[in-house]
C-alpha cells in the first residue's frame, strides 16, 4: 500500500511551467518551479534542484517543486489538497512537461530540469496515486514545451524544444537548432509527432500527410473530436499566430488555416482549451516584444472565426500557466508567470491564484443544489430523499468543507479524499 499524505490548503504553491489536467470535478496539478520568496519552508529541504540562477538576485532564487507532490483542486468546492506520493516512484522534478488524463490515469511526458531535458513517459494512477515509468524499446528525443493529447487509447505528443533527435526516433519530423543557444548540449525546435499506444506499450513516429507546421515550442493544442487544433508557439526568433488542424483519423495536417475576424497576436507560453459547441478558448501568453497578455479569445472551429472577449480584466497577465475545463463549463486558469520571464534584472512574479472564467450560466439544477446546500441547517435531514446522484453531490461537498485544515496524515484508502473517488464523484453542471 502506497504511503500518501494529504493536506487541505487555502492555495497551492505558486508555480509556473507546471502541468494540469481535468479529472472529473478535479484539476490535477504537478511539477513546475517557484521562487524562494513564495514558500520559505522549502529552504529547509535537504535538496533543491535549481531551475535558473543566472543573473538572478538573492531574493529571486528559483527551484523546482517536489516531484512527489500532487495538488488536487476541487472545481466545485474551490478546495486544494496536497497529495504526497512515493518519492521512489515519481519522476524527477521538472518544468515544461506535457500531460493529459485518460480514464483513471494522468500521463506526463518530457520536461526540463537541472540535468537537461527528459524523454520519459510516466503514468500516474489516479486511484492509488502511484507513479509508473512506461518504458519502450524506442522513444522520442528529450524535449520540453511540447503539446499533448489523448485519442483512441493513444498518447500523442507534438513539437518541443530539446537536443537533436539523433539516436532516437528520427523516421519523420524536422529539427532546427537554436543558433543563439551556446549551452551544451545544443538545443532546438522540432515538429515531430510521436504516439504512444497504451495497449501495445510502444512508441511510434508516424508520417503525416499535408503541410506539417513549422518546428516550434511553447505552442498550444486542443482536441475536438478527431481534430486537434494547434496555435502559435515560438520558431527561432518568431512567436507565431498560425492555426493548424490535424485530422487524427488520417493523420493529415490542414496547412495554415485562414480565419475570420481580428487575429490574436503571435505568442508563446499561452493556453488553448476546448469548450462546448466546437469552440476553443485562448488565454494569455508572451509576444514578440516580450509583452505579457491578459486577453481571452474564442475560436469557432465551424466558421473559423475569432472573437476577442473584451470584457475580461486586463490586469491578470499570465504566461506558462495552465488552463482546464470544469464540469460546469468554467475555464480554470492556474499559476504562471506575471511579468517578463526573460528580464533577469526583475524579480519574477509567479502566481498561485486560480482564475475562474465563466463562459456560460450554471444550469438550473446546479443553482438549485447550491441553494439547498446554503440552507443545509434546514435541509440536510432531507438530502437522502433526493435522487442518489444529487444526494451524493451534497454529501461530498459537505465532507470536503469539514476536512481539517491542519493535518498531514497517511491515507489508509490510498488517496481517498474523504469523498467519493475522483472521477466517480457526482458532478453537476
Amino acid at each position: 500500500m502506497s504511503q500518501i499524505s494529504r493536506t487541505k490548503c487555502k492555495e497551492a504553491t505558486p508555480r509556473c511551467g507546471h502541468v494540469a489536467a481535468s479529472y472529473g470535478q478535479y484539476m490535477i496539478v504537478w511539477g513546475g518551479y517557484s521562487i524562494e520568496n513564495n514558500f520559505q519552508y522549502y529552504l529547509a529541504a535537504k535538496e533543491l534542484w535549481i531551475y535558473n540562477t543566472e543573473n538572478k538576485s538573492v531574493n529571486n532564487f528559483e527551484f523546482y517543486l517536489p516531484a512527489n507532490e500532487l495538488w488536487v483542486y476541487s472545481t466545485e468546492n474551490n478546495i486544494w489538497h496536497c497529495m504526497k506520493t512515493d518519492p521512489q516512484l515519481c519522476p524527477f522534478e521538472l518544468s515544461g512537461a506535457c500531460a493529459c488524463c485518460y480514464g483513471d490515469s494522468m500521463y506526463v511526458f518530457g520536461g526540463h530540469n537541472s540535468f537537461g531535458n527528459s524523454n520519459e513517459l510516466y503514468r500516474l494512477d489516479l486511484k492509488t496515486y502511484t507513479w509508473h515509468l512506461l518504458e519502450s524499446d524506442q522513444s522520442p528525443s528529450p524535449r520540453d514545451k511540447a503539446v499533448a493529447w489523448f485519442y483512441n487509447q493513444k498518447f500523442y505528443c507534438f513539437s518541443g524544444f530539446g537536443p537533436s533527435m539523433s539516436g532516437h526516433m528520427t523516421d519523420n519530423g524536422a529539427y532546427v537548432e537554436d543558433s543563439e543557444n551556446t549551452v551544451f548540449p545544443r538545443r532546438g525546435w522540432n515538429n515531430q509527432l510521436c504516439v504512444y499506444d497504451t495497449v501495445n506499450k510502444e512508441w511510434a513516429n508516424p508520417k503525416c500527410k499535408g503541410d506539417v507546421p513549422l518546428p516550434r515550442a511553447a505552442s498550444s493544442a486542443a482536441r475536438i473530436g478527431s481534430d486537434v487544433y494547434l496555435f502559435g508557439g515560438r520558431h527561432k526568433t518568431t512567436r507565431m499566430n498560425d492555426l493548424h488542424c490535424l485530422d487524427l483519423e488520417t493523420l493529415t495536417w490542414s496547412g495554415e488555416l485562414r480565419t475570420e475576424g481580428c487575429l490574436p497576436c503571435g505568442r508563446s507560453w499561452h493556453t488553448l482549451t476546448a469548450i462546448p459547441n466546437n469552440r476553443l478558448f485562448l488565454y494569455g501568453g508572451f509576444d514578440q516584444n516580450n509583452t505579457l497578455f491578459s486577453d481571452g479569445w474564442i475560436l469557432d472551429t465551424i466558421t473559423l472565426s475569432w472573437c476577442h472577449l473584451d470584457y475580461l480584466p486586463s490586469n491578470q497577465p499570465r504566461l506558462w500557466h495552465t488552463s482546464t475545463l470544469s464540469t460546469a463549463g468554467e475555464i480554470i486558469i492556474f499559476g504562471g508567470c506575471c511579468n517578463n520571464i526573460l528580464d533577469y534584472s526583475l524579480e519574477n512574479k509567479i502566481s498561485g491564484e486560480v482564475l475562474t472564467i465563466q463562459l456560460q450560466p450554471y444550469s438550473l439544477l446546479r443553482l438549485c443544489l447550491d441553494d439547498v446546500y446554503q440552507r443545509k441547517s434546514q435541509t440536510e435531514d432531507l438530502w437522502e430523499e433526493l435522487p442518489q446522484p444529487l444526494c451524493l453531490w451534497l454529501q461530498d461537498k459537505n465532507k470536503l468543507e469539514q476536512i481539517s485544515t491542519t493535518y498531514d496524515m497517511d491515507s489508509d484508502s490510498e488517496g481517498d479524499l474523504g469523498v467519493n473517488e475522483p472521477g466517480l464523484a457526482c458532478s453537476i453542471s
